[in-house]
């Protein structure tokens, strides 16, 4: 292994592992800058730290998420969530190396997300600002660690940053369910109906033109809802032939793993 000069630039060569290793030194200013960083890149190598020669973390992150939004396309059902927030990572970081993309940055993306303001609303004529909350701030982490975990598998990296890093403690809420007063209300609503609302009959009448079959359709997809408790995707997605009228049951098909619920 040596050092040279060649137009007012230092730089260092050698054989490692049978392989020519060229290597510019930004550094160096004289000859002994060069040779100083030279031993400290001998020592780096009798340690083990051969991610420098072997290029292990120089891959940049826009590459991989390529293959990770290809790997969502095949085996993922909420594509979109997964590409929007890959597409979040790589205008953040797409054009750093893998390796730059440190656990401490992770940590700066998760503080400055949750003091992220995704939506104001008005109550009482105040603005309250709703942040990103630490569920989402979650669901992001978890699609980096995937990220990282296709480029590890791939040799581009040595270890999944995200090993060090905590997921946000998420406040679960209280889980709430409709009164049959508001179920009826909210029947109503669907039917055009509002005598339920104390304004006069005047008013009422203003909002049936207003409202006039606005919500009609909402009534199948709320009768499913309430006596199965199957998400909007689940009920979205159904097809005839998920159901079955004889035995009262209905087939979901888009969940991790197809299940049945009765339906009565």
């Amino acid at each position: 292994m040596r050092t040279y000069q060649k137009n007012g630039r230092w730089y260092l060569e050698g054989m490692i592992r049978k392989k020519r290793f060229h290597k510019s030194i930004p550094e160096a200013v004289t000859k002994k800058d060069a040779e100083n960083y030279m031993n400290i890149f001998k020592a780096d190598l009798l340690r083990g730290k051969l991610d420098l020669v072997e290029d292990i973390g120089c891959t940049q992150l826009k590459e991989v998420i390529d293959l990770y939004i290809k790997y969502a396309h095949a085996n993922l059902r909420s594509i979109d969530t997964a590409e929007r927030i890959a597409k979040r990572f790589s205008e953040i970081w797409g054009n750093k190396q893998l390796k730059d993309i440190t656990p401490k940055e992770i940590e700066k993306y998760k503080s400055t997300r949750s003091k992220t303001v995704w939506h104001t609303k008005i109550d009482n004529g105040k603005e309250i600002p709703q942040y990103v909350s630490a569920a989402t701030i979650n669901r992001e982490l978890n699609v980096l660690s995937k990220i990282f975990s296709i480029a590890v598998s791939n040799g581009m990296l040595r270890e999944n940053p995200l090993k060090h890093v905590r997921k946000l403690p998420v406040k679960n809420k209280i889980e709430r369910h409709l009164t049959p007063e508001e179920e009826l209300r909210m029947y109503k609503v669907c039917d055009n109906n509002f005598s339920f609302l104390d304004i006069t009959e005047e008013a009422q009448n203003k909002l049936k033109i207003k409202c006039a079959n606005k919500y009609s359709y909402l009534k199948p997809i709320l009768t499913i809802a309430l006596n199965t408790g199957m998400r909007k995707s689940e009920i979205l997605n159904l097809t005839w032939d998920c159901i079955n009228f004889e035995t009262n049951e209905i087939t979901v098909l888009c969940t991790k793993n197809s299940k049945k619920i009765l339906f009565q």
